[in-house]
């Protein structure tokens, strides 16, 4: 799978709140930084707060690069 359709799928299932798939995107030992709130997060803690806080998701990839095999997606996600 191209890189540009992996980056849409996984904004799409971050958006759906899925956590079988959003595993699959982080190796175990994964941290998740979040600079706009200053806080970081195992794999474990970054899909307990995708998945569990309440609501439904939206989202919209507003922008995405790709340079080689680097990926920069501007992206909004709100509830």
């Amino acid at each position: 799978m191209d890189i540009k359709k992996r980056v849409l799928n996984f904004w799409e299932d971050v958006i759906e709140q899925n956590p079988i798939k959003l595993q699959t995107y982080f190796e175990t030992n994964a941290i998740i930084n979040w600079h706009n709130t200053n806080e970081s997060f195992t794999t474990e803690e970054y899909i307990i707060a995708n998945c569990e806080y309440p609501g439904k998701w939206c989202g919209e990839v507003e922008k995405l690069e790709i340079v080689d095999d680097l990926a920069i997606s501007v992206t909004r996600v709100w509830l």
